[in-house]
């Protein structure tokens, strides 16, 4: 049962990976500046503080669980299986916010020169819902896991970027959008959809993030 687990984890996170390259080379964003020159360094250098661990022990558990077992928690069997669907919807979410941006994706902050206010898909309910998905994912991963530290690590990167990058991104968008991001960003949820489904109109993407 543990071998299907760490299958699982591997399988999960081959799968995140494609789907973030996939869009990056679809979108153009291979020839855009670094992360370090448009985030800082010390924000970017954080996330890589805390993403070095994450693979690492991601890695050992996928190929050498033994050496992590110390780190597992006991969970039972049913509770561990909940990961994988949550962390599919997670991916989910994730491949249908790409797609919804039409080529505009980004993984910096940065906004194309001829940017398009986008509502649909994901955005005509979430501000925001690749970090909503990412989250799933490293909820499931931890699920799937019993380890802690892995979902654990994985939360707190997404977390740094909703704490030291989000705020940015948003004045950005609201400098270049004005009213119109004020009135999307009134009529939808930012990390969950509100209880009433947004209309179609105008709207904005959330399209520098990570």
């Amino acid at each position: 049962m543990e071998t299907l687990f760490r299958v699982l984890v591997l399988a999960l996170f081959t799968t995140l990976a494609g789907i973030r390259v996939f869009f990056r080379v679809w979108s153009g964003a291979r020839a855009e500046r670094p992360a370090v020159a448009v985030e800082g360094f010390w924000v970017v250098a954080f996330r890589v503080v805390l993403m070095i661990p994450l693979y690492a022990l991601t890695f050992l558990y996928a190929f050498w669980p033994d050496r992590v077992a110390f780190l597992a928690v006991d969970l039972p069997p049913w509770s561990r299986l909940l990961g994988l669907p949550v962390g599919m919807a997670g991916l989910g979410l994730l491949a249908w916010a790409h797609g919804a941006l039409d080529g505009y994706f980004s993984p910096t902050l940065r906004l194309r020169e001829h940017h398009e206010l986008i509502d649909h898909g994901p955005y005509a309910w979430i501000q925001h819902p690749m970090y909503t998905a990412f989250l799933a994912f490293f909820v499931g991963i931890f699920l799937l896991s019993a380890h802690p530290w892995i979902g654990g690590l994985g939360v707190a990167v997404i977390g740094s970027l909703m704490t030291l990058r989000l705020p940015k991104e948003e004045a950005m968008l609201a400098t270049r959008f004005g009213e119109r991001y004020r009135r999307y960003r009134a009529r939808t949820g930012r990390f969950l959809p509100r209880l009433t489904r947004a209309p179609a109109g105008s709207g904005v993407p959330d399209a520098t993030a990570d």
